[in-house]
């Protein structure tokens, strides 16, 4: 540790804000008007220890990487705690106002959200995909209102549009009559993505699809 601490102290020290948290983590600049260097957007810290989302760290640049050196003593750690805070209780950024504040601390809360905000995104898109690939379908795009996801997809070149439950995928409305005539029940909710989607072929084979 003594050796890499020599080791780092022949490079200059910046300071960043962590906004990025998992396999990479990276940070913002501290201080936008240190004139030694230009940063434009996040840098990824090497080597970081017990780093957490809008803590401020002191790294050390060699020319090519920055690397973790240690928590600066500059920054007090009640504001990253507080921005933690706001962060799980999902604030927006333009809602964000917190006493001693820097805009740089600002900023970096602003990409964690939108970062954040990608990647649920992103994790949405993935299950609806994979819950129409096990049945042969291909999703074409989706829109989330309230509890609900209004799907776009292709079965057998064919587009579709159903509204599905956020949490369990099952069908609200299929798009298609999956009403029975004699008991006036309507079946959307007995199935879910994935078993509509083997629904839907057969009432295209048998040329029983009634869309509304």
């Amino acid at each position: 540790m003594a050796q890499k601490q020599e080791y780092l102290k022949l490079y200059p020290k910046f300071a960043l804000v962590v906004c990025r948290q998992g396999e990479a983590i990276g940070g913002i600049t501290a201080n936008q008007s240190d004139s030694r260097i230009t940063l434009q957007g996040q840098v990824p810290i090497a080597l970081p220890e017990e780093t957490r989302l809008f803590d401020t760290v002191d790294v050390r640049f060699d020319g090519e990487n920055f690397w973790y050196d240690q928590h600066s003593r500059s920054r007090t750690t009640r504001i990253a705690t507080h921005l933690r805070d706001l962060f799980t209780e999902e604030t927006k950024p333009e809602d964000v106002t917190i006493s001693g504040m820097t805009q740089e601390e600002k900023y970096a809360y602003a990409l964690a959200f939108d970062i954040e905000v990608e990647s649920k995104k992103d994790r949405k898109e993935e299950r609806l995909k994979r819950a129409l690939e096990r049945g042969g379908a291909v999703l074409r795009s989706y829109m989330e209102r309230g509890n609900t996801y209004t799907v776009e997809f292709t079965v057998d070149g064919t587009r579709h549009r159903s509204t599905v439950d956020t949490e369990t995928l099952q069908v609200a409305s299929a798009g298609i009559c999956l009403t029975d005539h004699r008991t006036g029940r309507a079946h959307d909710s007995d199935f879910d993505l994935t078993s509509l989607v083997g629904v839907i072929r057969e009432g295209e084979r048998r040329r029983l699809i009634h869309r509304w």
